[in-house]
């Protein structure tokens, strides 16, 4: 396993630098994230922000989800890239390999950080930023990471965000705070084929400002899910948000089984009288007594 932070973005896919494509043979992000599902290892999948649009000098709250077939502790948030002096522009979480780019948030999968506050000459360094309808906007990108320490490995995810500097406008509220529902039976038989559904209600003010979905990723302890670790999700008439999976339960599995769904939602926030697109993530967890 490479001991450097794995990228989680650009849609916080969850980390399978351990599958080994064939030779010969190229394997995409999208093919490792449909068969790459089950918690066979500690694994870090998800990191989310609240509020989702990050701004200057305000306290953040991130949040990261990791999977792991037995206890972990150890757990370290860490930021990088991020400069008070002049903005900045990341195209990966590469900056995690430079120490002295790198800063300590805080321990534990909930965290909260206090964004800088950016002087005048921050400013003065700033070339701004054009929006989806042209509006220049200050900010930096940079990444933020988690090391989870498990039994038996150290797993690494990161993500690239923004912070937005000195901006006002209306800020959305996070997806996972919305009615997100995951449908699974609470007891199966070994062997059983059962039906999985997640179905994201957002609220009216949210709805209006969602502009798509991407697929949804799934996690299973143990079991085949016939329509793969990813799968898409569809808009309803009433502005509901559906996903289904089918699980096939091993034979002689017996004990607890938990799924994990992954929903992202980009939408739109305005800010100083422009629209940038944002992504947030939804997750849930369920557990199943199966059993004979």
């Amino acid at each position: 396993m490479n001991p450097r932070f794995l990228a989680l973005a650009p849609t916080l896919a969850p980390l399978a630098a351990c599958l080994v494509p064939l030779p010969g043979e190229q394997t995409s992000p999208e093919l490792l994230a449909a068969t790459d599902y089950r918690i066979d290892r500690t694994r870090v999948v998800a990191l989310r922000f609240d509020p989702p649009v990050l701004q200057d000098n305000e306290t953040v709250n991130i949040e990261g989800l990791i999977l792991s077939p037995t206890a972990f502790d150890q757990v370290q948030v860490r930021g990088c890239g991020l400069r008070e002096d002049v903005p900045s522009i990341l195209d990966s979480p590469t900056c995690f390999d430079v120490p002295e780019l790198v800063w300590d948030i805080g321990e534990g999968v909930n965290v909260q950080w206090d964004t800088p506050h950016f002087d005048a000459a921050f400013w003065e360094q700033c070339p701004g930023a054009v929006s989806t309808f042209g509006d220049d906007l200050c900010s930096s990108t940079f990444a933020v990471g988690i090391t989870a320490q498990g039994e038996d490995q150290i797993a690494r995810g990161a993500t690239l965000t923004r912070i937005f500097i000195g901006q006002e406008g209306t800020r959305p509220s996070p997806a996972h705070l919305q009615d997100l529902a995951l449908a699974a039976p609470q007891t199966a038989l070994p062997g059983e084929v059962i039906d999985l559904g997640l179905r994201f209600t957002p609220n009216a003010d949210f709805l209006d400002h969602i502009t798509a979905s991407d697929p949804v990723r799934w996690f299973v302890d143990d079991g085949e899910l016939l329509r793969t670790g990813r799968t898409g999700a569809h808009f309803t008439a009433d502005g509901q948000i559906l996903s289904a999976n089918h699980l096939r339960i091993p034979d002689d599995y017996e004990g607890d089984l938990r799924v994990v769904a992954i929903l992202p939602i980009r939408a739109l926030v305005s800010l100083d009288g422009g629209f940038q697109e944002y992504q947030d993530l939804a997750w849930r967890i369920s557990t199943i007594a199966v059993s004979p």
